[in-house]
């Protein structure tokens, strides 16, 4: 069976890293609101302990790959940036195709983002901007007046609700509970490949210049059995 490679290892580490410090960092924050939820993992001290250490990886990785893999970066942000009016067009039909998939045809994007993943890439990479900005201010220079400090609290807390819906469907989609992106999650929490079958029912552009921007890998059960992968 012919398999795709869409993301590297260096790319599933840092969503590994990124998910469990963002974990960590929800949890925490929750404790704002629900203070009991402290006493679970030993008190307030240790609660902000483990979210200023879950937010020093929450900002570091990411930057820390951005410098190791600049072009990567830039050429990614040019893709999620790059917005045409077919991709306004899948978006506008993106609701009625979750309730009616079978019914509803999502017009041909290119590239190796569905309009979606771009819109929810580039509202995440902001938010998590903002998240860590305000953080690191707050920490940083506590001797702000007290409505600066209100401010940035507020916008920390409503940069965290936004992502944690933003972040909803992405798990929702990104996991595979949605039967049209069955098969999803290989590709960040196994070996970064995806079945052609998949690959083409949800990035059709992408999948098809295979010989330019896919690897093809050799399914093992085909190889076992001496079958050959076109």
């Amino acid at each position: 069976m012919k398999t795709f490679y869409r993301n590297s290892k260096r790319e599933r580490f840092v969503h590994w890293t990124h998910l469990i410090a963002t974990a960590l960092l929800f949890f925490t924050g929750l404790t704002w609101y629900w203070p009991w939820l402290a006493r679970l993992i030993g008190g307030y001290r240790v609660t902000m302990l483990v979210h200023r250490a879950a937010a020093l990886v929450f900002i570091a990785v990411p930057l820390i790959m951005v410098i190791i893999n600049w072009k990567g970066f830039i050429k990614f942000i040019k893709e999620i940036t790059h917005w045409t009016m077919v991709d306004t067009k899948w978006m506008a039909l993106f609701p009625l195709y979750v309730l009616t998939n079978t019914k509803t045809k999502m017009p041909l994007f290119e590239g190796k983002y569905n309009p979606g993943q771009k819109f929810n890439g580039g509202m995440t990479i902001g938010l998590c901007a903002l998240l860590g900005a305000t953080g690191l201010v707050w920490v940083l220079f506590p001797g702000l007046s007290p409505r600066e400090m209100v401010l940035l609290g507020w916008l920390h807390r409503m940069g965290a609700i936004v992502l944690l819906a933003m972040l909803g469907g992405h798990v929702v989609l990104g996991s595979g509970l949605y039967k049209p992106y069955r098969g999803m999650a290989r590709t960040m929490f196994r070996d970064g490949c995806i079945d052609e079958k998949t690959a083409r029912k949800i990035w059709p552009a992408w999948a098809g210049e295979a010989t330019e921007v896919i690897e093809v890998k050799e399914d093992k059960k085909a190889s076992e059995t001496g079958g050959h992968v076109a």
